[in-house]
């Protein structure tokens, strides 16, 4: 029995496991167990024994991580936090 889906957008693409792991920086074990998590956009079924991510919400979710761990001038200790008067 086949399930209506919505019609992917135009030019999206789907990435596969090493092409996710060599955008986000992370392995592969690093990758599914994120995803199982809930922690970063899960992957999707392209055939029967294949999955990948869609590339937009990959980009999304890095942009988003990117953005969280930036160290604002605002947040940053006021000494620069280094040992240099030692």
């Amino acid at each position: 029995m086949n399930t209506p889906h919505a019609p992917a957008a135009a030019g999206t693409r789907i990435l596969r496991l090493d092409e996710v792991c060599a955008k986000i920086g992370l392995r592969k074990t690093a990758v599914y167990q994120m995803a199982a998590d809930g922690e970063m956009p899960s992957q999707v079924r392209i055939g029967a024994r294949a999955v990948g991510w869609v590339e937009r919400e990959i980009d999304a979710w890095l942009a988003q991580r990117i953005e969280r761990g930036r160290v604002h001038r605002s947040q940053a200790p006021a000494d620069g936090g280094g040992d240099a008067g030692r």
